[in-house]
């Protein structure tokens, strides 16, 4: 006896939900379009979705803002008690005193870092590419040594953001001073601290999700300066505070070019890594005295080594596309 409608196999079987949500092919169920008759034999990829390559990162980033707001509320309450909650003048006092301590730095770091990560390689995880492609954890087209050019580049974007934001921005906000404060008062023997939790986690964390996850798949369906853009800003409100967003929005821009044309997101985690040192160094060497002046000795150490590697990595990465072939992006189409 036969049955004209029998039960699914494993082929015919819709996926999880989970997995579809953050899936980067088309909708099952939705069949695709019918190959042309030339083209009959090859198998028809499905187009890749771009709502969860959005939706991901923004989820992540409201997580993230909430745990990192329940952190910081518990940790008030555990070493200063209830009094200090309730009165905002002291709890600013125990707040600015609490981030300098390397359990404060921990609080500030860890959770939404750790948001960020989950978001980058679990979505990864569940797309039928293989996560390394997927987030672009590839060597890439250009040779190693060009990589360091471009990280020795990268602090001159900031430099030369920061140089023009000071002529409209009279302050440049209570939140970057709060973090230049932080990263200035640990030295010595809790430096290496400060690199692990403000240069190194976030410049691998941070490429993986908005570089590797969001951009390398924004790069197969949109225009590459649409796709970089898009990445870029997403990035850039991660930082949460309105003026550090739009500071690092440049940075951001940057990055993305050198894992576009480099074709792998190491180069663009080394950038990272590199500038978030930096800025490190500078708040160790300046005096905070000299925090509002336009210029210091560390920035013209700064234009001196990083304005001569600019120029190079400007002209790699002109020749990079010149000679471009199929980038990550195209092959997961």
């Amino acid at each position: 006896m036969t049955h004209d409608n029998p039960l699914p196999d494993e082929a015919t079987r819709p996926p999880p939900i989970l997995a579809t949500f953050v899936s980067d092919t088309s909708e099952p169920g939705i069949p695709a379009a019918p190959a042309p008759a030339a083209d009959a034999t090859r198998p028809v990829a499905a187009r890749a979705r771009i709502w969860p390559t959005v939706t991901v990162p923004i989820l992540a980033i409201i997580l993230s803002a909430i745990l990192s707001t329940a952190a910081i509320v518990i940790a008030a309450l555990v070493d200063a008690g209830p009094t200090t909650m309730s009165d905002s003048s002291l709890y600013w006092i125990w707040l600015e005193d609490f981030y300098t301590r390397p359990e404060g730095l921990f609080v500030i770091s860890v959770p939404s870092q750790s948001v960020l990560l989950c978001a980058a390689l679990g979505a990864a995880l569940l797309s039928p590419i293989p996560w390394q492609c997927r987030l672009g954890l590839a060597r890439g087209a250009l040779p190693v040594w060009n990589w360091f050019a471009f990280a020795i580049a990268t602090p001159m974007v900031g430099l030369v953001t920061w140089f023009v934001a000071s002529h409209f921005l009279t302050d440049m906000g209570e939140n970057l001073e709060v973090l230049n404060r932080i990263m200035g008062s640990f030295g010595g023997s809790r430096l290496p601290l400060v690199f692990l939790l403000i240069a190194l986690i976030p410049g691998v964390v941070e490429e993986l999700l908005f570089r590797g996850y969001v951009q390398t798949r924004l790069l197969a369906r949109l225009p590459a300066g649409v796709a970089i853009l898009i990445s870029s800003v997403l990035f850039a409100i991660a930082h949460m505070d309105p003026i550090h967003s739009l500071l690092v929005l440049p940075l951001g821009i940057w990055m993305g070019v050198v894992a576009w044309q480099a074709k792998s997101i190491l180069p663009a985690m080394l950038c990272h890594i590199v500038n978030n040192s930096v800025s490190i160094l500078e708040t160790q060497l300046n005096s905070p005295d000299t925090v509002d002046n336009h210029f210091t000795y560390t920035d013209w150490g700064i234009l001196l080594a990083c304005g001569p590697a600019m120029i190079v990595s400007v002209f790699l990465l002109t020749q990079a596309g010149v000679t471009a072939g199929p980038t990550t992006s195209e092959k997961l189409l």
